[in-house]
Order: structure tokens, then sequence, then C-alpha cells
């Protein structure tokens, strides 16, 4: 543990030290060591103990002196600002060692620097700066995490490097720590991963105590081939000289062969290769033309400093002392993770490596399935060949009888043979934690040391408890009260009796009226009274005044806050009542239960809508259990459970609480209520589902509550009896209802069987208890059944796994795409339609014979990884839970996400499936996991994944699934016959066979005992899409074969699984044939495809059989082979024949073309309502005659006033019909203001110095010469001026650093521009100018390579820009050098965003377009992008083109360069006859750059 400072009151920091980090020694105080850390994980300075107690807690390492990877420490380096030493500190310095001479330096190496490590970055990576400033520019590259760079100096919190792995910048600044985590830290692990403490002794120069040496392994004699110039090297070391000369003449003829390069070859004589610690100062040449080095490996190496090449060397060392087959292994791992270079990765074995490696899995991810990716829909020829025709895959026919489908495969689960095997013992500790206490290995307690144990009111053994409590039970039923609640209500008892000292001073607290919980409080005396009452009634069992003692339940009184007060005082009263009444009988000793009573809250309306969450449930009860503990009761008990979600809580919160005490949870008793019309559970379970759902908690009676015996409740209590494997409970009792008809119904509910346990239920007095106990019952109470391995599950009913299960997979959204549509709906939607739809899919399997369904909702991420929604997974969960046709059957909860999967139970009553945990995360999250899904009380599945990745042959699933299966048993005693072992059977492919996987089947089932078997059957056809029949064969032939291997849990789609005798002989034979090879015969699979080449008529290949469709050595995939080819077509040539020539896609095309619709609406035009019509732009004409307009619009541009839109537009379409207007320079104003060059003008008084160069924000501080530049342009002709805002949205001005003076700089240029046309119009009123209000392209592309800037950031950055051109006074908007068409749009966004809130001030927009070879930066044509911002409604666009011809190819294409006043709505100049072409897209007029040709408007430049 790491504290801030040295004293004892200072803050702990959230992170620890774990073993093995190495640290610094920076300050000595006593026993605290101030520390920066150099390796390992945890906080990076900080302050630790040296020793407690006796334990040292630190060991000192000494460095060697002149060691070459030693890493000095500089002042710089502490990042806290505490690196000056306090005065009268002591420092810890090394004993004086011996020095050791430095090896011989090449001086031409630069000094070695040390390395850091990326340890925080985010997903996009760690931001880099091209200075240490925080104003410093952004770098475009991140570095990723577990990158390594070399430090070159540290200044503060910046850390500057050049890039050592390359997989970033090369150099650059970067931020240590951000927000109190470590985003670099040193690295002292160093290149090696083989073994870190002689990694570290070499790297770091560290003397550690003498270690063992490992034994070397024997060398085998089979020789691997080398991967790189170092694999061949470390074989050259261990080999005889004159095998070392043999091979070094060959690799230099290799490279030699392999490079040719263009110099000539240095002649080298063949000679005893160098030791090899000199291969540090080894030439490029040495390596190649020695010893054979690739040209880039071994330019790679000679450019690396002295210390990374000595880690190098020392990687080589251990290479060079392993087996053949070792190196060959590591190699491969070495390549994976660093394909660049022939050492290993800077990465630990459990961190940051591709998937590919031994990548453990994020914590959080349970398992790393992808959605196998669409196969292309079959060609209309293919399906028609495959369905219903006689002669395909099966007989015509459908199989619609799924009662038969099932018990055909319940027979094959019957062929299973019972092998014995070695039972896997948990450990005693954790086998302690999780004793039955049904079963003790004791069988009898001394009843009279019991007693004197309760009469001192000590705390109970568990175990003496249980023990006593069976032996009385196997003689009679035992008699217990329901606590002395019913007495109290009826005490008629006042407000200030309730409240009593305690609570008469709560002002803000409700009426305390009827909060009989409280009296443990108020009225002590009182409890411990009516205690000895029900005590002396007869009852064995006495429970505390706690049924509604939670904090939920409290709530209502607002007395929360006196909740564990409240369980403890209760606890101790009713403790000593028994301590009391047990002295006058101690031959009856008398036990307290604690009483955990129903959430009223819990269940709302018909469709039982749960109104707190699991967590709530869990925190609530967890207060109230902890004061009965501290209280001391003897037994748990959980009374008048209405809903199974309550009770896994009580559950859940008891665990938890017991072992923070470190103490063993009591003996439980359960009784849940039943109700007399239904004989089901207020949750709609069965009594005996019930019972399945709170096994996970092993109680010791567990039984009901009613208000009558009739038939529908004895029903109930017999099924419970059947499947219970516990000890069972009846109470019985209503409300007003007399002790002696309370006998009555005891006697006639007894008839069958004596329960373990009489009660009475929530309203029973003493003198009910009392009648209980003088019942004179003939017969024997229920003896305890042997315990059964068998997986239960249930929803509303339990399914018991004894033969073969059926797993339902159209709730799956990697199972269904029709499930998986609706709910990506929903998704979108928000839809509760959507759902419900799904669960209407998901019923589906349970009408056609599921016995388990799957559910996921899991969606699919960018790189084709599922991506789980808690929210949407928990509320579908609680759906399924509530339909009466899906929540008969259990649930199997599939996600990829632990977070998702939690939510899913939590949410659901029943007893579920995990799907799927592995050992990809690594064993400490795999049984962490493990152990949730314990406490919740699922049945798990674990799939055949290791930390290296997917299993792909028998021995390799079968060991993996073992290790699993053991790791479940020792550490956590999880039940066997809960675990269900998956083989991940896979898609046919040539390096997955079937056969594989049964043979796995078999040995799994042998060896992991009362373990269940599973495959996902559909996974096996994945590849043929729709091929939905040949699917269904392959299915049945699977199972036909696996089941009596002993698979007997299936996921498959259920009612579709024809009958094995049912497939014609030849389908049957085939599929047999490709699932029972064992891949040694490759024709097989050939074989296979040809018969569906066959019987499709079109040639069908497997997607997934391979990832590329040729091999390195340039070998064809068999199905793209000219012989396999010429064999399918031969053997399809009748069949061709027959079916005729297919039509063409261009005739197909042109047939549906070629159709016309039948009807056409010919009504009129519906118009849109008042104030919400736009009008066209290009159509807009004024009122009063053309010179009074022009006189008003003059006037207003003269007195630089606002022109009204209407006014505005008119005048321009007026002037427009008269002459082609001119539009100043390409740039504006910006030619003449770019020169302006000194800083000074461009910062102004407020500006920071990376303002220089940004000429848009000259308009603020050098108006005056804005003004000049835009009076030139008046002055030259020009009838149209731009403003100085081309970069002036927030996205460009943040790289200057004045993104928070974009509105102002805009508004101020709008101004200037204004006052420039003011001026012009005042000497000429004749001549009309306007201001158009640029809106430039931002450098926040988004339509590039790499996105810089989202849709959200364009539009807020655009904004500010509109907001400052419009109230600056601009006359239109222009969207000037369009290249990017999202870029534009998110301009138009922004645009009408502003007008939608101001629509009588709509400026009229043009749009200037950028060309390069007839297409736009983001690759568009001119027709397509007018096409993409024709909702702009643009009052005129331009082209912008280097080249003539291509502006009029785009014209012509397009149709809107040159467009007639009938067809576009322009106007033009000439001869408006003359003008060929019409716009079929664009209803605006056209502004061509550089060719004025029949143009409305002419740029200048």
């Amino acid at each position: 543990m790491a504290r801030e400072g040295p004293e004892e009151y200072c803050r702990k920091l959230p992170e620890v030290l774990p073993a093995g980090a190495v640290v610094e020694e920076q300050e000595l105080k006593g026993n605290r060591l101030r520390f920066v850390r150099l390796s390992g994980r945890g906080p990076y300075t900080g302050w630790v103990d040296v020793r407690e107690d006796n334990t040292e807690l630190l060991t000192r390492v000494e460095k060697k002196a002149g060691a070459a990877g030693a890493a000095p420490v500089q002042a710089e380096d502490d990042l806290d600002g505490t690196s000056k030493r306090k005065k009268g500190s002591e420092k810890w310095r090394a004993p004086p060692v011996e020095p050791v001479a430095p090896a011989p330096v090449n001086s031409s190496y630069p000094r070695p620097g040390r390395f850091w490590k990326v340890v925080g970055a985010p997903k996009d990576g760690l931001t880099v700066w091209q200075g240490v400033s925080e104003s410093s520019p952004i770098l475009p590259g991140t570095l990723p995490q577990g990158a390594v760079v070399e430090e070159v100096q540290v200044v503060g919190n910046r850390l500057s490097f050049t890039d050592f792995s390359m997989r970033g910048p090369p150099s650059g600044w970067v931020n240590i720590r951000e927000s109190g985590r470590d985003m670099i830290v040193v690295d002292m692990e160093g290149l090696s991963t083989l073994n870190i403490a002689e990694a570290l002794k070499e790297s770091a120069g560290l003397t550690f105590p003498q270690m063992p040496q490992p034994v070397q392994a024997t060398r085998e004699s089979r020789e691997e081939a080398p991967l790189s110039g170092w694999a061949k090297l470390s074989e050259m070391y261990q080999k005889p000289l004159e095998k070392q000369r043999m091979d070094l003449a060959a690799a230099a003829a290799e490279t030699d062969s392999a490079k040719r390069r263009t110099r000539r070859r240095r002649q080298t004589s063949v000679k005893e290769i160098p030791p090899l610690e000199e291969l540090a100062h080894a030439s490029e040449e040495m390596l190649v033309d020695m010893l054979g080095f690739p040209e880039e490996e071994a330019k790679h190496f000679a450019m690396m400093n002295e210390e990374s090449k000595n880690r190098v060397i020392t990687e080589c060392r251990a290479l060079i002392d392993m087996s053949p087959l070792e190196r060959q292994m590591a190699f491969e791992k070495l390549r994976k993770a660093w394909p660049r270079g022939p050492f290993p990765s800077f990465a630990k074995p459990t961190e940051n490596l591709p998937s590919v490696n031994t990548n453990l899995l994020p914590p959080g991810t349970c398992f790393p399935i992808k959605r196998p990716p669409k196969t292309s829909s079959a060609p209309s020829n293919l399906v028609s060949a495959l369905d219903g025709k006689p002669g395909t895959f099966f007989a015509a026919e459908p199989y619609t009888n799924t009662a038969e489908q099932k018990q055909a495969l319940q027979a094959l689960a019957q062929k299973v043979a019972a092998l014995p095997a070695q039972e896997v013992a948990a450990e005693p500790s954790v086998a302690a934690e999780r004793m039955d206490f049904c079963r003790l290995p004791a069988t009898k307690v001394d009843s009279e040391k019991l007693a004197q144990n309760v009469m001192a009111k000590t705390k109970l053994s568990g175990a003496d408890v249980a023990l006593y409590l069976a032996e009385e039970m196997r003689k009679r039923p035992l008699v217990m009260d329901a606590g002395p609640g019913p007495k109290l209500k009826a005490a008629g008892l006042s407000e200030a009796d309730f409240r009593g000292e305690r609570a008469k001073v709560l002002r803000d607290s409700a009426s305390q009226l009827g909060n009989v919980d409280l009296l443990s409080l108020s009225k002590p005396n009182l409890v411990l009274d009516t205690h000895k009452d029900y005590l002396k009634a007869g009852a064995d069992i006495c429970c505390t005044n706690t049924l509604n003692a939670n904090a939920l339940a409290q709530r209502d009184f607002k007395t929360s806050k006196f909740v564990t007060e409240m369980n403890k005082t209760a606890a101790i009263l009713a403790k000593r009542a028994a301590a009391e009444i047990t002295k006058q009988d101690p031959r009856k000793p008398r036990l307290v239960a604690g009483l955990i009573g129903p959430n009223s809250n819990l269940l709302l309306g018909a469709n039982r809508t749960r109104s707190v969450s699991f967590d709530d449930l869990v925190e609530a009860y967890s207060e109230q259990i902890k004061g009965l503990a501290e209280g001391g009761v003897d037994l748990l008990a959980l009374e008048a459970v209405a809903d199974a979600v309550s009770a896994k809580a009580a559950i859940y919160a008891a665990g938890d609480v017991y072992r923070q005490l470190k103490q063993r949870v009591p003996p439980m008793l359960i009784h849940a209520v039943v109700d007399s019309a239904t004989g089901r559970t207020p949750g709609g379970q069965g009594l005996d589902a019930f019972y399945v759902s709170v096994k996970h908690a092993k109680p010791l009676i567990v039984g009901l509550v009613a208000s009558e015996s009739n038939e529908k409740v004895l029903g109930a209590y017999q099924a419970l009896g059947k499947v219970a494997q516990s000890f069972t409970g009846m109470r019985l009792g209503s409300e007003g209802q007399a002790p002696n008809s309370l006998s009555a119904d005891a006697t006639s509910a007894t008839k069958g069987s004596l329960p373990n346990l009489l009660g009475v239920s929530g309203s029973g007095l003493p003198t009910h208890v009392s009648a209980l106990a003088q019942l004179q019952l003939s017969g024997v109470p229920r003896a305890l059944p042997e315990a059964v391995k068998a997986m239960m599950l249930s929803g509303r009913d339990v399914h018991t796994v004894t033969g073969f299960s059926l797993v339902g997979q159209r709730g799956s959204t990697r199972a269904s795409d029709g499930f998986k549509a609706l709910v990506d709906d929903y998704k979108a939607k928000k839809d509760p339609a959507c759902l419900s739809k799904a669960v209407d899919v998901c019923a589906q399997d349970a009408e056609k014979g599921a016995d388990i369904l799957d559910v996921c909702v899991d969606g699919i991420a960018n790189d084709g990884s599922n991506r789980g929604s808690k929210a949407v997974f928990g509320k579908f969960v609680e759906m399924c839970d509530t339909d009466e046709r899906i929540s008969k059957a259990p649930l199997m909860l599939c996600s990829s996400e632990w977070k998702c999967l939690r939510e899913g139970l939590c949410s659901v009553q029943g007893r579920s499936i995990v799907n799927a945990i592995c050992l990809m995360v690594g064993e400490e999250e795999f049984l962490r996991i493990a152990k949730e899904c314990l406490k919740h009380g699922a049945a798990v599945v674990v799939m055949a994944i290791s930390e290296e990745g997917r299993c792909v042959t028998s021995k390799d699933k079968v060991a993996v699934l073992q290790k699993s299966y053991r790791l479940l048993r020792q550490k956590l005693d999880f039940p066997p016959e809960d675990i269900i072992l998956d083989c991940h059977l896979q898609s046919l492919r040539p390096d997955e066979h079937p056969a594989d996987v049964i043979s796995a089947i078999a040995e799994v089932r042998r060896t992991c005992p009362h373990a269940s078997v599973a495959a996902g059957i559909s996974n096996l056809s994945a590849a043929f899409g729709r091929l939905s029949k040949l699917r269904e064969a392959l299915h049945t032939v699977f199972l036909q074969h696996a089941i009596p291997k002993g698979l007997n849990v299936a996921l498959a789609d259920a009612g579709n699984l024809p009958l094995y005798c049912d497939l014609d002989k030849e389908t049957r034979q085939r599929c047999e044939d490709v699932i029972l090879n064992s891949g040694k015969d490759e024709a097989v699979l050939k074989s296979f495809m040809g018969f569906l080449s066959f019987r499709s008529g079109a040639t069908v290949c497997l997607p997934l059989q391979a990832t590329v469709p040729k091999d390195t050595s340039g070998q064809e995939a068999w199905w793209d082979l000219p012989e396999c080819k010429a064999a399918a077509k031969e053997a399809q040539k009748e069949y061709l024949e027959k079916r005729g020539a297919m039509a063409t896609p261009a005739l197909q095309k042109a047939y549906f073309q070629s159709m016309k619709p039948a009807h056409v609406a010919v009504s009129g035009k519906v118009s849109p309502d008042t104030g919400c019509a736009r009008p066209d732009p290009c159509r807009v004409t004024g009122s009063g005659g053309t010179g009074a307009l022009q006189q008003q619009v003059s006037t207003a541009l003269a007195s630089a006033t606002p022109v009204s839109a209407s006014n505005l537009l008119a005048q321009l379409n007026l002037s427009l019909a008269q002459k082609v207007l001119l539009l100043d320079g390409p740039e504006g104003p910006g030619q003449q203001l770019a020169e302006i060059k000194d800083e000074a003008s461009f910062r102004g008084s407020r500006f920071p110095a990376s303002a220089k160069g940004n000429l848009n924000l000259l308009s603020i501080t050098k108006p005056d010469a804005v003004l000049g530049a835009h009076r030139a342009l008046l002055k030259a002709g020009a009838d149209v001026i731009r403003t100085n805002t081309f970069y002036g949205d927030a996205l460009c001005q943040k790289y200057y650093g004045t993104e928070a003076a974009a509105y102002e700089l805009n508004k101020a240029a709008a101004g200037l521009a204004k006052q420039a046309v003011a001026e012009a119009v005042s000497q000429s009123p004749q001549q009309l100018k306007f201001v158009a209000g640029v809106l430039g392209p931002s450098v926040g592309g988004i339509s590039g390579i790499r996105a810089a800037a989202t849709w959200d950031q364009l539009v807020q950055s655009y904004r500010p820009q509109v907001q400052g051109l419009v109230d600056g006074g601009v006359h239109m908007l222009m969207l000037d050098m369009v290249s990017d068409t999202l870029n534009a749009k998110a301009a138009v966004y922004a645009i009408e965003e502003h007008f939608s809130m101001n629509p009588k001030d709509r400026l009229p927009v043009v749009i200037n377009i950028t060309l390069k070879e007839g297409r736009t930066a983001s690759g568009q044509t001119l027709e397509a992008c007018l096409a993409s911002l024709a909702h702009a409604q643009p009052f005129a666009f331009g082209v912008a083109e280097e080249k003539a011809q291509v502006v009029q190819e785009a014209a012509r294409q397009a149709g809107c360069i040159r467009g007639t006043a009938e067809a576009a709505g322009t106007h033009s100049t000439g001869s408006q006859a003359e003008r060929p072409g019409g716009c079929s897209h664009c209803p605006c007029r056209s502004d061509v750059w550089g060719e004025a040709t029949d143009s409305c408007w002419l740029t200048a430049g």
C-alpha cells in the first residue's frame, strides 16, 4: 500500500505496488521510503513501508558499477516536484561493489537513454505534441498502447522521445501523467519476455539474490526452419565448427541470391564466427555478408543504441540455450508480436498483443466470439434447386413432427456408456466455505452442550445447529413461529408506544403507527416477553422481529438509519428469550432465526414489473443481514418470498456480509408464498422451479407459505418433494383463522407425508403455534434424499438435464438475422414494439420444443466483435421472464461482456446458464467471473479457448477443457453438474475437422465426471448461408454420431432437425463422409463440394475455408483448380441443359426498367402550411416596379442598413437578367493581406503568439488593412465582394489558439465588407454592390482517409461563423472552395439550423465547388456533389477547375452549367435561344470559375 506522504494520516493511493516491482529510493524516514517506480505496475511515486512486523516488504538490490543497462535517475524525473531531499532525511546507499570493466563502446553510437512504455493510452492513442508547451501543434500520429520510446529529455510533465518500436510518430513530446494516471512509465522489463528475472538483471544492471538456474532442456535432433537472422545465429552457436562453416556459407549464398543487392558483395573467407558478445559492434556488412542476415534486420540492428543491442544479444543467448522446438515456438511468438524486428516485443505475454498471440481479453470480457461474416445470398436458381423438389437433398414432404425429432435424439443419448472416472475434489478450505448443511460428515451433535451454549447466548456453530435440527427432523416435524409481529400488531399500541424514547425526537419521520420492527428499540421488554410466549407455546425455532427491518421497507417510515441497530437489537432479544426458555427445559434447545421478509415494492402490476433493481435489493438486505449477524442469530430465514429474484438478492447479500465478517453463512430456511388458486408463487414459478432457483445457497429447509391446504397447494408441495435435495417445510394459516381450524388444515395436509417443519404464517399467534405443537401426527417425516449429480435449471418450470437437451437459437443476434434486425431497430428507434416482436421470435423456439432458450442481443462492432448493451439485455430478459410462452423454459444468457450477463442474471427468476467463459481472459479473471456466476446460482458454459487463442486439434481442446474443469472444481468447488464444456465446433474448413470435435467430446465426457458437453451445431454449416436443407442435413448427421459419444447439450434450430432415417441415402452418405473425415483425405471435402455443386446447379465454395485464395507457395485453393471446375461442369452438364440459359445481369436490369407503373397520381400538388413554405430564391420578384426596387435596395446599401430578404433576392434576379455579375478574386481580400508578415499585426494586444499568419484575425487587429483591400476590389469592378473569413470557423481558429474569437472576427469581417460596399454605392448609386459571407473548408474535414473531426464537431465549429456573418449584415452566404461534400453538408446544416429559428431573415446561399480531373477531393463527380447539396436550395453554384475542357465535360454531364431559363430558371446574357441543354438536377444558377461563357456569374482570377 502506497501513501501520499510519510505520516499515517496521509491519503492512501488508489494503486498498490505488486510483487516484483522495482523502485528507486528517494528519501527514507524511519520505516517509510519515498520511491520512484522503475518497473512493474503501481503508482509512479509515493511512500511505502519497508517492513511490516517481522516481514520484509522491500528487498534491497544493488546496481552494477558501469552496467550498460543501468538507468540513471535525473532530478527532473520526479514528476510531483518532490525531488529535493528534506533536511535531516537519510538516504540509503548501496555498499561498494567491485568495479566491472565496461564493455568496449563504439563512440559512433549515441548515449543510451531510458526506455518508456505507454500504459495508459486511450483507444485512439496518446496525443503527441511538436513542442513542450501546451500551445504546441499536435502531430497527426499517436502513440498506441504498448508502444516503447527512448527518452531524450524530461521537462516537467512532458517527455521528449524517439519512437523505438516504430508504432507512432518518430519523435515528439507526450504527457507522462494525465488526471492522476500514468500515461507512460519507465520500462525496465526490457526486450526479454522469456525470463523476466534475467532480463531485468541484464538490462537494468541489478544484482538479485542467487536464483536456481533452470535445467537445460534436452536438445532434439529434429531441425526447424529458421525464421530470421537471429534464429539462424542461435542455431550456429550450438553446432560443431565444421557445421558452422557450412551453414555460414549457405546463409551467405542464400542472402545474396534472395536480396539481389546491387552493390558488389565483399568476398570474405569462411572462418570461425566471432563471440556473441562482440556482435554489438559488428557492422551491417558483417552481419549480411558473414552471418547471412537479411538486410532489413541488419540495418535495423546497426541503428540501435548500445543498451538495446545488449538486450538483443541477451535474448539471443537465451535462445541458444533452448531446444530447437522451444526456439521455434519462441520465434514464432516474437515474429507475431513484432513483425519488423528480430527481437521480442516490449509487451508482457498477457498484455496488448494481437489476438493471434497470447492476448488475454480485457477485464469485463467473457468470451471473444465474433459473428461470422454474412455470406452472399444464393442465386435464385440455387434456391429453387434446393427447396421442395424431389431428388434434391431431402424428401419433398417437410418434417413437422418436432416431438418425434426430440424422441429420436433422446434415444441416442441413452447409448452413452457410463465410464468410471476419478472425481476432482475441491481444496479443503474452499470446500469448507461451501459446505452442504444437509449432508455434513458427522451424524450427531451433543445436544446438552448445544443447550449450554444457547443458555450462555454464545455464537453457535452452523454445523452444530444443522446437525441438531437434522437429527430432530428425522424424528418429528419441527415447529416454527413467524416472529412476534402478529401478536405485537394485536396489542393495540399507540403512536407514542411505537416511537418510544429513541424515535420521539424524529421530527422529519412519518407516522410510526404499525412499524412493528421499531418496537425492538422502543419497547424491547414487550418484544422479549412476546418471544417467550411463542417459545412456551412449543416453538422450536423463534424468528426475530425483523420482517420489514430493511432500508426499502423502512423508507416509508423514514427510519432507514435505524436498520442495522434494529436488526442487531432484535437478534439479541430473541437470543435472550431462547436462552431463558432453554434454561427451563435444557433437553430441548431453542434456536433463533434471523427473519428476512419480502420486499413489498418489488412486484407491481399484472406484468410483474420490478420497481427496484437487484443491486438496491442487495444493498438493503446486506444492511439487514449485517445487523442480524452481529446480533448472533443461529439461522437465516427468508420468509414469504414472492419472487425468486428477491430471494437470490438476499442469498447474494448474505454471502458478501459473512465473507466480510470472515464467518460462514449459517443454515438457511427459505419459504415461498404459494397462491392457493394457481399453485404457483406470485412470480409465476412452480414451487419446484423456485427451489431450483435458490438451490445454490444449499439451504437446510425449503418450503411453502399458504393460506389453506387445497389441492393446488398440496400438488405444489409434492412437486417440491420430488426435486428438493434439502429438507422441506410447510407454513399454513390465514388472517383470523381459529387454532382448531389450523390444526385441521395441517392434519389434512400431512396425510400423504409429514413435512420436516411445520410453522404458522405471518398471522400466527402463540395459540396457533400451540395448536401445531400439540398435533398428534402419524407417520415419519420426509427422509432426506440422496444427492443427485444432475444439472437442474428452471424458468417457470423445472428442466433437469438427464439425457439430451436442445437449445433454441432464434432469440440470439448471433444466429438469427430476423431477430437481430428487430433488436437493431429497437436500439435505433427505442420502439417497444420492436422488442415485443423479438419476444415473439424467441417464443417460436419454445413452441417448437426447445428445452432451453438462448438469449443474446449483442450488436456488431466495426471490427466484427460483439458489443453488448446492458440496458437492452436486462429489459429483454425481463420481458422474456414475464412472457408465459418463454418463461416456462430456462434461459441461456449469452454475451461477450460480463456486465450484460450480470444484468441478465439479476433480471431473471429462474436458474439460467451463462454462455460463455473461457481461459483467454486469464486464470484470475476466469475464476472471478465463474465465482460471480456461482453466487448468482448460474450454470456456466466453458469454451475450448486457451490463453493462446482458439484450440484447433482434439488434443488441445481436451487439455484446455480439462484444465478449466479442474480450476472450477479445485478453486471454487463449482458443482460439476453445473459445468458445460463446449468443444467449440467450427465451420467445415481444411484445418477444422468435425471428427476431431467428436473425439474430443468423448474424451471430455470420460475424464470430467458429471459435466455436460455442448456444441454449437449451427456453426458447423455457417459457411453455407441460405442452403437451409443442406445445413439441417449436416446437423442431423453430426448429432447422430456425437450424441452417443457424450454430447448432451446442442445449440441448433429447434424443430428443423430432420430424422436421420428420412435423409436420402446419397445426402446422408456425403454428409457422413465429410463429418467423419479426420482431415487426412482431402479428396473427401473436394467430393462433397462437387456433390453440392451438382445438386445446386451452381458453383458454391466455402468462404470460411481459407483466409487467402493462395498460400505462400502460390498454390491455388482446391476449388479453384481447373480440373475441379471441369469435373463440376461435366457433372452438371445434363442438369444445366434442362435448366436452360440464365439471363445476364444486364438483361435482368433492362427488363425491370422496361416495366411501367399501372397508375400514376394526377391530382394537384399539396401546398405547405402558412409559414412553412420556402420560396424558390431564383424566382422571387419584386413589387412596385424595377426602378422603385432598385432605389430601395440602393438606399439600404448606401446607408449600411439591412435589406429585406425578398427585396434582396428580387434585385439579384433583376441584375442577373441584365448582366453578368463579377465576383472578386479567388481569395477575396486575402491576396493583399498576405503581404502582412509581422507578428504584432496579428497578435494585437490580446492574442497569443500562435496567432501569427491568421489572416482572418486581421479583421479585428488591422481593420484598416482589410477595409482597404475591399475598397481596392470594389474599385477594380467587383459587384460581389467576399468577407475575410475563409478560415473563420472555430476548428481553423483553434489551430491558431483563437477559437474563442470566431464569432467576433466573422462579425467584424462582415461589418468591414459592408462598410466598403456602403461607400461604393454612395458614390455610384446605380452600381449596386453586395457582400458574400464566406464559409471556407474547415481543417476538420471528415471524408478523408483519416478523420480529423466528427460531424458534430464540424457543425459546432460553423455555428459561431454563421451567427457572426449574419449578425454582421452580409447579403448572402457563400460556401467557398467546396472539396469535401460532407464538410459542406455540415456547413449547410449549421446554416439551416440558424435560419430555422429566424426564417424571415433567410439569406441566399451560393456554393462554389472545386474539381480536379472532374471530381471533388472526396471523390464525387459534379453531378453527385450537386445532388448531395440540393437540399440547401442554393441561389447559385460555381465550379473551379484548372482545365477548361474538364469544366465543359462536367457541365455536359451535370446539365447545370449551361441551362435555359425555362428548364433551369437561370438568367443569361446574350441570346437565350442559342443555349443548348437543360438542367435536370439543380434549379439554381451556375457560376464557372475560369470559364465565363454563358455564365451568370464571373469570377476574376
